[in-house]
């Protein structure tokens, strides 16, 4: 009886954090996300109530073709890539604590759902984690390739920026769905530079703070640009 009585306590907070991550993400995609971002949160019909990965999963197949690989906390940069590979994008299934609801240290099932499936939903955006994991896939071998490609990814689609109509707008995950995380990268005063990959490729980050510089696409169709460049680049083979 105690862990059923625990169980439907946890399952309680979870829709209550759940509701209340909703209440501020809407505003905030419409505000200041892409309009990628929000076209692909309407067509996937995300709601307040606790979505289960496995549902979302559907309606990510029938729009984009790719599945959505339900984990356990983080996975490594060789797993990641090697899932992106196969078009499988990874989703937590743990949610985070009330404590974190204007900033969560790790993934959780809310950031991955609200953060990434909108952008799957874009063409662009899944050209875009191919090149990534068609890059990786060729540099298995390199661990100086592999700790590039993840700072790409982090830079880009944990929190990217993208001028739009000459605002600055979202799309990467951890901006959308962190009331502080978006407060400081839209800030007037953030420390922002044009997104460009030897700079990107050269920066570490720390995915477990709020993040002291972001990257600028000039627009979010910026990103093919980007993509090509994956595809030609020399990778270092340190």
């Amino acid at each position: 009886m105690a862990t059923q009585a625990s169980g439907t306590v946890k399952e309680i907070q979870d829709e209550q954090v759940w509701g209340a991550l909703y209440a501020g993400f809407v505003p905030r995609i419409h505000r200041h996300g892409t309009r990628e971002a929000a076209a692909g949160f309407a067509r996937l019909g995300l709601g307040p109530g606790l979505e289960e990965v496995a549902s979302v999963a559907v309606r990510v197949r029938a729009l984009t073709g790719w599945r959505l690989e339900a984990v356990d906390g983080m996975i490594g940069d060789r797993d990641f890539f090697a899932l992106l590979g196969e078009r499988r994008f990874p989703v937590a299934q743990e949610m985070r604590g009330p404590d974190e609801i204007e900033f969560a240290r790790l993934p959780d099932r809310f950031h991955d759902i609200f953060g990434h499936t909108p952008l799957l939903v874009d063409p662009t955006y899944r050209d875009f984690l191919d090149g990534l994991a068609a890059a990786a896939g060729r540099n298995l071998d390199c661990p100086a390739a592999l700790r590039s490609l993840a700072r790409i990814y982090w830079y880009v689609i944990e929190c990217g920026l993208a001028l739009e109509g000459g605002e600055r707008r979202a799309f990467g995950a951890a901006i959308l769905t962190s009331s502080a995380e978006c407060d400081r990268a839209c800030a007037p005063d953030a420390d922002v530079a044009p997104l460009e990959l030897e700079a990107i490729c050269a920066r570490e980050y720390d995915s477990f703070g709020l993040q002291p510089k972001y990257f600028l696409l000039g627009s979010f169709a910026d990103l093919e640009g980007i993509t090509r460049e994956l595809h030609n680049r020399q990778w270092g083979r340190a």
